[in-house]
């Protein structure tokens, strides 16, 4: 008789560990296989119980029920842990969906440039104020939001499109280089192709075409009136910016000074606004300053500037 407890208390606690064994699977983000090979064990344990007891002599009948309430017990946990299980499994599932519709943004202030890698692998240079924001993980389309400047070098991948949004110019790419300058506060959005192909839709004032641009093709959409211009170009001339060099090509020393602030985390003002719109073609390569800069281009000028701390002001010569 000894022996016969001695048995059935060491299958109880087998049993009793299978169930340990489950409850600590539900802290596995892998569980699913792990409940079934626990309750498995457990149910080929109750059998091997079972078959057991067909063959010893039969017991009395308050034995009996005690252990066919057990073995009802065993039953009742086990579709708790099921339940327990299907339901931590399936928030579980629901976590990865949430974190991989979750938005990546990305913020560079003005004096800095920045690389930034996508999830699909694809590589955008930001420069300075600029804004990105993608999701942590792509689904069908890769779908990326731009506010400033990014140089984007976006992996092929023809079952997903490539998306990205601005305020004025949505552009799909399968796998191309280019270069997409879209500061909300400039008066154009200009977007360069350096490599590939791509297709643009201008959606500033409900236009809805779609424009195509090969290498060495740039578009121009001017925020003020809405014209759109396609022309070509020497794409790498307006890449540059995120190799550290800078080139003006016939920018207005407006357009110059917001280029400035960006690159040089500076601020300048301007205290006589015609002098704004007058024109330059200038490179600079060798890692000038803004001050080196500016004193280049008002050589013979009817301006100069002043500079007090971190603003510069530029104002009309006397």
């Amino acid at each position: 008789m000894d022996s016969d407890k001695e048995d059935e208390k060491n299958g109880t606690d087998d049993i009793y560990t299978e169930v340990l064994q489950i409850i600590n699977a539900l802290k596995h983000p892998d569980l699913s296989q792990q409940m079934e090979e626990r309750k498995a064990c457990i149910f080929e344990q109750i059998n091997h119980k079972i078959d057991a007891d067909k063959t010893e002599c039969p017991i009395k009948g308050k034995k009996r029920n005690i252990r066919m309430r057990y073995l009802a017990a065993v039953c009742i946990v086990l579709f708790f842990l099921s339940v327990a299980g299907t339901s931590y499994y399936m928030g579980y599932m629901r976590e990865k969906e949430i974190s991989a519709q979750a938005q990546v943004e990305v913020y560079v202030p003005n004096g800095v440039l920045s690389r930034i890698g996508l999830p699909d692998g694809s590589l955008v240079i930001l420069n300075g104020g600029s804004r990105l924001s993608y999701p942590a993980s792509f689904s069908k389309d890769r779908q990326i939001y731009l506010s400033g400047e990014g140089f984007f070098e976006i992996k092929k991948d023809e079952k997903h499109p490539c998306i990205i949004n601005t305020k004025n110019i949505s552009v799909k790419v399968l796998g191309t280089r280019f270069s997409f300058k879209a500061y909300e506060e400039d008066k154009q959005t200009i977007l360069t192709l350096e490599e590939g192909s791509l297709s643009a839709i201008p959606i500033y004032k409900n236009k809805k075409e779609c424009i195509f641009l090969n290498p060495d093709q740039q578009l121009i959409l001017n925020h003020q009136t809405g014209d759109l211009r396609r022309r070509n170009v020497r794409a790498d001339n307006y890449t540059v910016w995120k190799d550290g060099h800078l080139y003006f090509i016939n920018m207005s020393l407006g357009e110059i000074a917001a280029d400035l602030e960006r690159r040089f985390d500076v601020k300048i003002t301007f205290l006589s606004e015609n002098i704004r719109d007058e024109y330059y073609h200038a490179q600079f390569e060798n890692g000038e300053t803004p001050d080196q800069i500016l004193n280049l281009l008002s050589h013979k000028r009817s301006w100069t500037y002043i500079r007090k701390n971190n603003t510069i002001h530029i104002v009309e010569n006397k």
